[in-house]
């Protein structure tokens, strides 16, 4: 069997290193090991526009090339999978890039007209032969194997060797690794329709000697070509050319129908589960108030006060977090959490932006310093203070409204629960000057295990 790599290494002679943007074809090669990390590290950005959209740009020259150069690799990958050859592709992590693509924009007239070339965005993932792979960017090495046995000898064998770079946002094929303890997925096994593409958790074959490493790739390619073996044996040779189809034994057509029933009522309940799942994880947010920090925080600050009422603005690039709006009521919204008490230091950078606010807009808004404090302790153990005396004199005199994260959350369970609260609830938050007086027991609203 011959046996290509391309965008790894391995310190084995019977798998051969090819580039991707050789023209070395693919189709001289039985299986193909790929890993997309790289990819993009192989062609040259732009000299007078390196980034855009917080996204490497490549040239002109690289951009054409790029696009060429995938071309013929994607349609030699599909060729592999049509002539009963596997692929293998190691999962990266989720990155992008800008293109030119082929489009050029004319301003002016004459000597004065200029040319604007049009790029657009390319997701590594588009470059692996196959559509709606989408993957959340997570590393970690705590693999646990789940599903069709005939991957168990070899996860037994390589678990100590694989670590994930990102895992999918949604099951694709036959998902059998997963992060430990959890239902996402980091390696799956694709059945197309004369071979495979099996989807692994990122290697690395490198250890500190070149023996290691010759070991690790020879334990690596021989537990890969007997699971290969294996899945090929699933195959089988067992295919039937279409015309059969026009014949049945007795009993099949009831089969066929009764397996059909099935796969429909389990395609229904795996749609209910899934949405359960997704109203769960989306319901879990809110405990972000108690023990998140920085843009997560931000996110489920943000998507509380929607959901009560308010229209919502983020502010600008290291401005105030967000900008409210509750019928015709403004606030500014410093957004923090802390290991400790909120701070002066706090209530004075919302000062900040309530006075800039004023300035740009001919409004005084209220200020809202909304903190998580103490977010590394279970909330039991949060006996201390959330805004000490020193700061109060000072956001009381300015009307700041303080409120923390589990008082927010209070607020928001009132609300869902009676509605007819809504305006009396929020109202007392523009008219509070200092420390909001409800909701300070989170005991009250909150479930605890016994």
């Amino acid at each position: 069997m011959r046996i290509a790599s391309m965008g790894c290494s391995f310190e084995n002679k019977d798998i051969t290193p090819v580039s991707f943007r050789s023209t070395v074809s693919l189709l001289d090669y039985d299986l193909l090991l790929w890993n997309p990390t790289e990819l993009f590290q192989l062609y040259s950005a732009d000299w007078i526009n390196p980034i855009y959209g917080g996204y490497k740009c490549f040239s002109n020259d690289e951009s054409v090339h790029f696009a060429d150069e995938l071309n013929r690799r994607k349609t030699e990958m599909v060729d592999l999978l049509q002539n009963g050859r596997p692929l293998i592709i190691f999962i990266p992590a989720p990155t992008a890039i800008y293109h030119w693509n082929g489009k050029k924009e004319y301003s002016g007239t004459g000597k004065n007209q200029k040319a604007t070339y049009l790029v657009e965005q390319f997701v590594l993932n588009d470059a692996i032969p196959f559509s709606n792979m989408e993957t959340v960017a997570a590393e970690g090495d705590c693999i646990e194997y789940r599903g069709d046995p005939v991957f168990k000898i070899y996860w037994d064998r390589m678990k100590e060797d694989h670590f994930y770079s990102a895992y999918f946002k949604s099951n694709i094929g036959k998902p059998f690794l997963f992060i430990k303890g959890t239902e996402k997925p980091v390696g799956t096994y694709i059945k197309t329709k004369k071979s495979f593409i099996l989807l692994l958790p990122s290697i690395n074959p490198v250890r500190g000697t070149r023996k290691e490493s010759r070991e690790v790739s020879k334990k690596f390619l021989e537990s890969l070509l007997d699971l290969i073996k294996q899945l090929q044996m699933e195959l089988g040779d067992f295919s039937l050319p279409s015309w059969t189809d026009q014949y049945q034994l007795p009993e099949e057509k009831d089969k066929i129908d009764a397996l059909s029933e099935k796969e429909r009522e389990l395609k229904q309940l795996t749609d209910v589960i899934s949405k359960e799942k997704e109203e769960l994880n989306r319901l879990k947010e809110f405990k972000l108030l108690f023990s998140g920090t920085g843009r997560s925080l931000e996110l489920v600050v943000k998507r509380i006060f929607e959901e009560i009422g308010f229209t919502v603005k983020e502010g600008k690039p290291g401005r105030d977090d967000l900008i409210l709006d509750y019928k015709g009521k403004i606030a500014v919204v410093e957004i923090k959490g802390l290991t400790k008490s909120a701070s002066e230091k706090n209530a004075a950078q919302l000062e900040k932006w309530v006075m800039e606010y004023f300035t740009e807009n001919s409004i005084q808004p209220k200020g809202f310093l909304i903190v998580n404090t103490y977010n590394n302790l279970p909330l039991n153990d949060r006996d201390k203070e959330d805004f000490p005396n020193q700061m109060l004199q000072f956001s009381e005199h300015r009307g700041h409204c303080l409120i923390t994260t589990i008082q927010l959350l209070g607020l928001f369970l009132r609300v869902k629960e009676d509605p007819d609260q809504q305006d009396v609830l929020i109202n007392e938050l523009f008219n509070t000057g200092g420390i909001y007086p409800h909701f300070s027991n989170y005991k009250e609203f909150l479930q605890t295990e016994d």
